[in-house]
Protein backbone atom coordinates (compact mmCIF):
# COMPACT_ATOMS: atom_id res chain seq x y z
CA UNK A 1 0.00 0.00 0.00
CA UNK A 2 0.99 3.65 -0.22
CA UNK A 3 1.39 3.83 3.55
CA UNK A 4 3.77 0.83 3.50
CA UNK A 5 5.80 2.53 0.80
CA UNK A 6 6.04 5.72 2.84
CA UNK A 7 7.19 3.76 5.89
CA UNK A 8 9.78 1.97 3.79
CA UNK A 9 11.16 5.25 2.46
CA UNK A 10 11.40 6.60 6.03
CA UNK A 11 13.38 3.54 7.09
CA UNK A 12 15.82 3.90 4.21
CA UNK A 13 16.35 7.59 5.01
CA UNK A 14 16.99 6.70 8.64
CA UNK A 15 19.46 3.93 7.76
CA UNK A 16 21.45 6.30 5.57
CA UNK A 17 22.08 8.49 8.63
CA UNK A 18 23.17 5.68 10.97
CA UNK A 19 26.74 4.89 11.93
CA UNK A 20 28.36 1.62 10.87
CA UNK A 21 27.86 0.11 14.34
CA UNK A 22 24.20 1.11 14.38
CA UNK A 23 23.69 -0.38 10.93
CA UNK A 24 25.21 -3.66 12.13
CA UNK A 25 22.75 -3.60 15.03
CA UNK A 26 19.86 -3.10 12.59
CA UNK A 27 21.13 -6.02 10.50
CA UNK A 28 21.24 -8.31 13.53
CA UNK A 29 17.68 -7.37 14.49
CA UNK A 30 16.47 -8.32 10.99
CA UNK A 31 18.62 -11.49 10.85
CA UNK A 32 20.67 -10.01 8.01
CA UNK A 33 24.36 -10.77 7.73
CA UNK A 34 26.54 -7.71 8.39
CA UNK A 35 29.87 -9.38 7.54
CA UNK A 36 31.90 -8.10 4.64
CA UNK A 37 33.24 -10.22 1.79
CA UNK A 38 36.77 -10.57 3.15
CA UNK A 39 37.75 -12.22 6.40
CA UNK A 40 38.90 -8.91 7.91
CA UNK A 41 35.28 -7.70 7.98
CA UNK A 42 35.70 -4.84 5.59
CA UNK A 43 39.34 -3.95 6.04
CA UNK A 44 40.49 -1.96 3.04
CA UNK A 45 37.05 -0.45 2.47
CA UNK A 46 36.09 3.01 3.53
CA UNK A 47 33.41 3.49 6.17
CA UNK A 48 31.08 5.00 3.58
CA UNK A 49 31.45 1.92 1.35
CA UNK A 50 30.69 -0.41 4.25
CA UNK A 51 27.69 1.68 5.33
CA UNK A 52 26.36 1.75 1.76
CA UNK A 53 26.56 -2.04 1.49
CA UNK A 54 24.75 -2.59 4.80
CA UNK A 55 21.98 -0.17 3.82
CA UNK A 56 21.55 -2.12 0.58
CA UNK A 57 21.27 -5.39 2.50
CA UNK A 58 18.67 -3.92 4.81
CA UNK A 59 16.63 -2.73 1.83
CA UNK A 60 16.86 -6.23 0.36
CA UNK A 61 15.69 -7.78 3.62
CA UNK A 62 12.63 -5.55 3.91
CA UNK A 63 11.66 -6.40 0.33
CA UNK A 64 12.47 -10.04 0.87
CA UNK A 65 8.96 -11.48 0.85
CA UNK A 66 8.43 -11.09 -2.91
CA UNK A 67 11.83 -12.57 -3.78
CA UNK A 68 11.64 -15.34 -1.20
CA UNK A 69 8.37 -16.46 -2.78
CA UNK A 70 10.51 -17.36 -5.79
CA UNK A 71 12.92 -19.35 -3.59
CA UNK A 72 15.60 -16.65 -3.50
CA UNK A 73 17.64 -16.66 -0.23
CA UNK A 74 17.64 -12.87 -0.08
CA UNK A 75 18.99 -12.45 3.45
CA UNK A 76 22.00 -14.62 2.66
CA UNK A 77 23.09 -12.71 -0.43
CA UNK A 78 25.47 -9.79 -0.19
CA UNK A 79 23.82 -7.35 -2.61
CA UNK A 80 20.84 -6.59 -4.81
CA UNK A 81 23.07 -7.23 -7.79
CA UNK A 82 23.77 -10.77 -6.54
CA UNK A 83 20.03 -11.38 -6.19
CA UNK A 84 19.14 -10.15 -9.66
CA UNK A 85 22.02 -12.06 -11.27
CA UNK A 86 20.89 -15.24 -9.52
CA UNK A 87 17.33 -14.82 -10.81
CA UNK A 88 18.72 -14.29 -14.32
CA UNK A 89 20.85 -17.43 -14.01
CA UNK A 90 17.83 -19.47 -12.92
CA UNK A 91 15.85 -18.18 -15.91
CA UNK A 92 18.71 -19.13 -18.24
CA UNK A 93 18.81 -22.67 -16.83
CA UNK A 94 15.03 -23.01 -17.16
CA UNK A 95 15.30 -22.20 -20.87
CA UNK A 96 18.01 -24.80 -21.59
CA UNK A 97 17.46 -28.11 -23.34
CA UNK A 98 18.67 -31.45 -22.02
CA UNK A 99 21.98 -31.47 -23.85
CA UNK A 100 22.81 -27.95 -22.62
CA UNK A 101 21.86 -28.86 -19.04
CA UNK A 102 24.11 -31.92 -19.13
CA UNK A 103 27.01 -29.78 -20.34
CA UNK A 104 26.35 -27.35 -17.50
CA UNK A 105 26.26 -30.27 -15.08
CA UNK A 106 29.64 -31.48 -16.33
CA UNK A 107 31.05 -28.05 -15.43
CA UNK A 108 30.40 -28.80 -11.76
CA UNK A 109 33.60 -30.83 -11.91
CA UNK A 110 32.31 -33.92 -10.12
CA UNK A 111 34.41 -37.12 -10.33
CA UNK A 112 33.34 -39.59 -13.02
CA UNK A 113 32.42 -42.17 -10.38
CA UNK A 114 29.75 -39.87 -8.94
CA UNK A 115 26.21 -41.27 -9.18
CA UNK A 116 24.40 -39.73 -12.19
CA UNK A 117 21.47 -37.41 -11.50
CA UNK A 118 18.01 -38.46 -12.57
CA UNK A 119 16.70 -36.55 -15.55
CA UNK A 120 14.21 -34.67 -13.40
CA UNK A 121 16.92 -33.77 -10.86
CA UNK A 122 19.39 -32.05 -13.20
CA UNK A 123 17.66 -28.65 -13.27
CA UNK A 124 17.09 -28.43 -9.46
CA UNK A 125 20.71 -29.46 -8.91
CA UNK A 126 21.99 -26.72 -11.22
CA UNK A 127 19.71 -24.17 -9.53
CA UNK A 128 21.17 -25.11 -6.16
CA UNK A 129 24.71 -24.87 -7.52
CA UNK A 130 23.91 -21.43 -8.95
CA UNK A 131 22.62 -20.35 -5.55
CA UNK A 132 25.85 -21.44 -3.87
CA UNK A 133 27.86 -19.58 -6.50
CA UNK A 134 25.97 -16.41 -5.57
CA UNK A 135 26.67 -16.73 -1.83
CA UNK A 136 29.56 -14.96 -0.10
CA UNK A 137 32.31 -17.02 1.54
CA UNK A 138 30.91 -16.99 5.09
CA UNK A 139 27.56 -18.34 3.87
CA UNK A 140 29.31 -21.12 1.93
CA UNK A 141 31.21 -22.07 5.09
CA UNK A 142 27.92 -22.27 6.98
CA UNK A 143 26.59 -24.65 4.31
CA UNK A 144 29.78 -26.72 4.62
CA UNK A 145 29.37 -27.01 8.39
CA UNK A 146 25.75 -28.12 8.03
CA UNK A 147 26.78 -30.88 5.59
CA UNK A 148 29.93 -31.88 7.44
CA UNK A 149 32.08 -30.88 4.46
CA UNK A 150 35.70 -30.06 5.25
CA UNK A 151 37.26 -27.55 2.81
CA UNK A 152 41.04 -27.60 2.52
CA UNK A 153 43.00 -24.39 2.79
CA UNK A 154 43.08 -23.61 6.49
CA UNK A 155 43.20 -19.95 7.40
CA UNK A 156 43.82 -19.04 3.76
CA UNK A 157 40.65 -20.80 2.60
CA UNK A 158 39.25 -19.33 -0.62
CA UNK A 159 35.69 -19.05 -1.90
CA UNK A 160 36.55 -21.52 -4.71
CA UNK A 161 37.82 -24.14 -2.22
CA UNK A 162 34.67 -23.84 -0.11
CA UNK A 163 32.43 -24.16 -3.18
CA UNK A 164 34.36 -27.22 -4.39
CA UNK A 165 34.08 -28.92 -0.99
CA UNK A 166 30.36 -28.20 -0.79
CA UNK A 167 29.67 -29.50 -4.31
CA UNK A 168 31.64 -32.69 -3.76
CA UNK A 169 30.10 -33.38 -0.36
CA UNK A 170 26.58 -33.00 -1.77
CA UNK A 171 26.84 -34.82 -5.11
CA UNK A 172 30.24 -36.50 -5.15
CA UNK A 173 30.81 -40.27 -4.94
CA UNK A 174 29.63 -42.02 -1.81
CA UNK A 175 31.33 -45.10 -0.32
CA UNK A 176 28.45 -47.32 -1.41
CA UNK A 177 28.66 -46.24 -5.07
CA UNK A 178 29.63 -49.07 -7.44
CA UNK A 179 30.11 -49.76 -11.14
CA UNK A 180 26.38 -49.55 -11.78
CA UNK A 181 26.45 -45.82 -10.95
CA UNK A 182 28.50 -44.90 -14.03
CA UNK A 183 26.85 -42.14 -15.99
CA UNK A 184 25.45 -43.64 -19.17
CA UNK A 185 25.25 -40.24 -20.77
CA UNK A 186 29.05 -39.82 -20.72
CA UNK A 187 29.66 -43.08 -22.55
CA UNK A 188 29.89 -43.41 -26.32
CA UNK A 189 26.39 -44.88 -26.44
CA UNK A 190 25.02 -42.10 -24.25
CA UNK A 191 26.51 -39.38 -26.44
CA UNK A 192 25.00 -41.05 -29.51
CA UNK A 193 21.67 -41.34 -27.72
CA UNK A 194 21.53 -37.66 -26.85
CA UNK A 195 22.55 -36.46 -30.30
CA UNK A 196 20.01 -33.97 -31.55
CA UNK A 197 18.34 -33.24 -28.24
CA UNK A 198 19.07 -29.55 -28.64
CA UNK A 199 15.49 -29.24 -29.85
CA UNK A 200 14.37 -29.77 -26.26
CA UNK A 201 14.09 -26.14 -25.30
CA UNK A 202 12.59 -26.10 -21.83
CA UNK A 203 12.18 -27.92 -18.54
CA UNK A 204 8.71 -29.16 -19.57
CA UNK A 205 10.40 -31.44 -22.12
CA UNK A 206 12.65 -32.76 -19.37
CA UNK A 207 9.68 -33.49 -17.11
CA UNK A 208 8.00 -35.43 -19.92
CA UNK A 209 11.16 -37.46 -20.56
CA UNK A 210 11.46 -38.22 -16.83
CA UNK A 211 7.81 -39.37 -16.78
CA UNK A 212 8.50 -41.77 -19.65
CA UNK A 213 11.52 -43.21 -17.81
CA UNK A 214 9.25 -43.73 -14.80
CA UNK A 215 6.51 -45.40 -16.86
CA UNK A 216 9.00 -47.98 -18.14
CA UNK A 217 10.62 -48.41 -14.73
CA UNK A 218 13.99 -47.21 -16.03
CA UNK A 219 16.78 -45.57 -13.98
CA UNK A 220 18.36 -42.27 -15.08
CA UNK A 221 21.40 -44.03 -16.56
CA UNK A 222 19.44 -46.61 -18.58
CA UNK A 223 20.79 -47.41 -22.04
CA UNK A 224 19.17 -48.29 -25.34
CA UNK A 225 19.19 -52.03 -24.63
CA UNK A 226 17.62 -51.38 -21.20
CA UNK A 227 14.88 -49.42 -22.96
CA UNK A 228 14.16 -52.23 -25.41
CA UNK A 229 14.14 -54.93 -22.72
CA UNK A 230 11.79 -52.93 -20.50
CA UNK A 231 9.44 -52.31 -23.41
CA UNK A 232 9.29 -55.98 -24.46
CA UNK A 233 8.63 -57.08 -20.89
CA UNK A 234 5.88 -54.54 -20.23
CA UNK A 235 3.98 -54.93 -23.52
CA UNK A 236 3.80 -58.67 -22.95
CA UNK A 237 2.71 -58.14 -19.37
CA UNK A 238 -0.05 -55.66 -20.20
CA UNK A 239 -1.19 -56.85 -23.64
CA UNK A 240 -5.03 -56.85 -23.65
CA UNK A 241 -5.15 -60.35 -25.18
CA UNK A 242 -3.33 -61.70 -22.13
CA UNK A 243 -5.55 -59.90 -19.64
CA UNK A 244 -9.14 -60.86 -20.36
CA UNK A 245 -12.06 -60.16 -18.08
CA UNK A 246 -12.50 -57.32 -15.59
CA UNK A 247 -8.89 -56.14 -15.83
CA UNK A 248 -8.75 -55.91 -19.62
CA UNK A 249 -9.64 -52.22 -19.81
CA UNK A 250 -6.95 -51.26 -17.27
CA UNK A 251 -4.40 -53.45 -19.07
CA UNK A 252 -5.25 -51.81 -22.39
CA UNK A 253 -4.70 -48.39 -20.83
CA UNK A 254 -1.33 -49.45 -19.39
CA UNK A 255 -0.39 -51.02 -22.73
CA UNK A 256 -1.01 -47.70 -24.50
CA UNK A 257 1.02 -45.79 -21.87
CA UNK A 258 3.96 -48.16 -22.27
CA UNK A 259 3.84 -47.94 -26.06
CA UNK A 260 3.65 -44.15 -26.02
CA UNK A 261 6.52 -43.90 -23.52
CA UNK A 262 8.67 -46.24 -25.62
CA UNK A 263 8.04 -44.30 -28.83
CA UNK A 264 8.79 -40.99 -27.10
CA UNK A 265 12.04 -42.29 -25.59
CA UNK A 266 13.11 -43.80 -28.91
CA UNK A 267 12.84 -40.30 -30.36
CA UNK A 268 14.45 -38.79 -27.26
CA UNK A 269 17.44 -41.18 -27.40
CA UNK A 270 17.50 -41.39 -31.20
CA UNK A 271 17.09 -45.17 -31.21
CA UNK A 272 17.35 -46.90 -34.57
CA UNK A 273 14.94 -49.83 -34.69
Amino acid sequence: SRQDLVEQIKKVLLWKELSLDDLREECMQLAVSWRMEDASEGKGRSLSEQRKELVERLVMATCARAWESQGLPVKRLSSIRSATELLERWATLEAMGLEELRREHDKLGLPRESAPPKVLDILPRLRKAATWQALPLWELLRECRQLGAEPTGGAALTWEQALHALTRATWGPKPEDDERSKDFWRTKEGKEATAGTGALQNSEALRKAAAHFHTLGLPANAGVEDLKRAYRKLVLQHHPDKNLGAGQEESAKKFREVSEAYEALCEFMKVKN
